[in-house]
């Protein structure tokens, strides 16, 4: 079968989708957020991986865009922050054998979480993020930089996420500190985007994350249907067991189900099983294939950051509106518009180096040889400065 890495053919502007990479990285991290601040008032370790997978599982099945569709690229520079939205006064409790609620109400106890993204290269094309939060006298913080390659094998494409890094800290409330790394996330597959079979998308691949700290390892693999979609879609196994363990006799829990679903981990020593992602409450299952951002969204967007001139809303404001309208004819005089400023800017930054991001800093590349690419790290007092009503222009004009 061929292999190329090749870019994938140009999508029409009638296939993007009306909101752009950084909106949907800033939609993912809000999800997982969400899940932090439960995580970290968690008292089992092994709860805790499974959290830790949870808000990951949260993130992927909240994301993935229908097989002949895309996000538009985010332009250099470009930044989104958001925070939880208001607690609602007598907001339900969470389930404490539930990692997510299925009450669209939050809790009223749950302190608020900030989430901040911002498009740091081009080529490579790289988004970071960072999301902070406290609860129950605990904290976290949990900073990310990837990058996506499309490969196409002949009949479908596969698109690679590399890592350069996925951290997470949290402090307890007793005030020991856990770090959990992810080693690998799963791949988006779209089927039937070249012609040949049917045509629709799925993760496929493993999502694993270590913990040094608590010595325990967790992984979950989301199957593939195939090329032809015979096997169950969105299926989900895993398990929590201990680093460097390869009997299956030491798992201490196994985790199975659905992402448009339900999934599920249960404990062999007779525990109450823990719902990681639970059942949508209409009995319906999950939508598998987003067209469009939620309304409204959970989380809210600082009015002082919507004036920003590299904030998503303003960059493609003009586009946005005209996809939604399906004015395609307004929609590509300015994507190409906007194509033209891109590349002046590139030009630009080749010849005068004007390409600093404004929130991350490139780390160094790690002496482990693991990684070819360096870590985006977060400057000092990045939230601060970012939710400082008083901040205009964090970054260079657009």
């Amino acid at each position: 079968m061929k292999v190329s890495k090749a870019q994938t053919p140009k999508i029409d502007v009638s296939n993007l989708l009306p909101y752009s990479t950084t909106a949907m990285t800033l939609h993912a991290a809000a999800l997982e957020a969400d899940g932090m601040n439960r995580l970290i008032v968690e008292p089992d370790a092994v709860r805790r991986m499974c959290g830790i997978l949870a808000n990951k599982l949260n993130a992927t099945s909240g994301t993935l865009s229908a097989a002949k569709m895309k996000p538009i690229d985010a332009v250099p520079g470009e930044v989104i922050i958001g925070c939880a939205n208001d607690h609602v006064e007598g907001g339900e409790a969470v389930s404490p054998t539930s990692w997510f609620g299925t009450s669209p109400k939050r809790d009223a106890r749950m302190p608020r979480w900030r989430v901040l993204v911002e498009q740091v290269s081009e080529d490579p094309p790289v988004a970071a993020s960072a999301a902070q939060g406290e609860s129950g006298g605990g904290s976290f913080l949990q900073v990310t930089s990837t990058t996506s390659v499309p490969v196409c094998y002949g009949t479908y494409v596969e698109v690679r996420f590399e890592i350069m890094s996925i951290k997470s800290i949290i402090r307890l409330p007793d005030g020991t500190t856990e770090t959990y790394v992810i080693k690998s996330i799963p791949s988006i597959f779209l089927r039937g985007v070249l012609g040949v079979g049917s045509c629709y998308s799925e993760w496929g691949g493993e999502l694993v994350a270590e913990c040094l700290e608590t010595g325990l390892v967790g992984t979950v693999k989301y199957h593939t249907a195939g090329f032809f979609g015979r096997g169950e879609l969105h299926r989900i196994s895993g398990s929590v067991s201990r680093l460097g363990s390869t009997d299956q006799k030491d798992e201490l829990c196994q985790i199975a189900g659905n992402w448009t679903q339900r999934v599920v981990a249960s404990f062999p020593d007779g525990q109450d099983e823990l719902e990681m992602l639970p059942a949508p409450p209409t009995g319906e299952a999950r939508l598998a294939a987003r067209s469009e951002l939620p309304d409204p969204l959970p989380y809210r967007l600082p009015p002082h950051s919507l004036k920003w001139a590299r904030h998503p809303h303003m960059v493609w404001g003009e586009l946005m509106a005209a996809l939604r309208a399906r004015d395609w004819s307004a929609a590509r005089s300015i994507e190409a518009a906007t194509e033209e400023r891109r590349k002046t800017e590139l030009s630009l930054v080749h010849s005068e180096g004007m390409s600093q991001p404004a929130f991350f800093r490139m780390g160094e590349v790690p002496k482990d040889g693991k990684a070819a690419v360096a870590p985006w790290t977060l400057c000092d007092e990045a939230f601060k400065r970012a939710f400082d009503p008083r901040t205009e222009q964090p970054c260079r004009p657009w």
